[in-house]
């Protein structure tokens, strides 16, 4: 049976004169195709190739300032860029007050406390922001009196305020944890110093701000045939 056989040529094309670098044959990440060759097993093939010789360079920084540009600055610390240039305020919904105030309870009844207190003291009302939602008009209906409002409950716990039913403080001190490492803080939270609201994005960094960066970059010289 005939067959059609066809080749694809990968060859450098260069832009200049100098033919040193199209020769160096030089790829993205030659680190990642190596380790990808030795996860799957090619070094150990009857033609498998090894590299003659590797060099890896690395640099490392970290960005700890964003600078504006109108010259002002905001220190950054180890948490995420995202969280602390572009947060915005948290506005919880009901479904998130039921959650929050679900977990409250939870909370105080592994610490073998009620939740009695709370529920009179921060519920879930049953008046309606949109009485056009089915969704709201049905959860209401349900977690009206029933459940803690868990924002109106962590707000007052976080601020200390003297309206907290009696409970373990262990319980109340797991809860505060629980949302801030979850949510956030949850509340009057203002927007970030490099936010923009009327751009809606954060604002640029400045040339002078430093740079965080991990660059490795590793090339292979030279490969051999075993």
């Amino acid at each position: 049976m005939a067959s059609i056989t066809w080749w694809n040529r990968i060859e450098p094309r260069p832009r200049t004169d100098d033919i040193v670098s199209p020769l160096q044959a030089k790829i993205h990440d030659p680190l990642w195709l190596l380790t990808r060759q030795w996860q799957f097993g090619e070094f150990r093939g009857v033609d498998s190739g090894s590299p003659a010789w590797v060099e890896l360079r690395e640099r490392v920084g970290a960005m700890n300032q964003w600078v504006l540009a109108d010259g002002g600055t905001v220190s950054l610390d180890a948490a995420p860029l995202e969280q602390q240039l572009e947060r915005e305020p948290l506005t919880p919904d009901l479904a998130t007050r039921a959650e929050l105030g679900q977990t409250l309870s939870h909370l105080l009844a592994e610490a073998g406390a009620s939740d009695a207190a709370f529920i009179n003291t921060y519920p879930i009302v049953s008046t309606l922001d949109d009485a056009t939602d089915p969704v709201e008009v049905r959860l209401r209906r349900v977690c009206a009196g029933r459940v803690i409002d868990g924002v109106a409950a962590y707000v007052a716990i976080h601020a200390g305020a003297t309206s907290v039913p009696p409970a373990p403080a262990s319980a109340l001190k797991a809860f505060v944890d629980w949302v801030e490492s979850t949510l956030g803080t949850v509340g009057d939270v203002a927007d970030a110093a490099t936010w923009q609201p009327a751009r809606c994005r954060p604002a640029r960094p400045s040339r002078r701000a430093n740079r965080r960066a991990r660059r490795c970059a590793a090339r292979a010289r030279r490969c051999r045939r075993d």
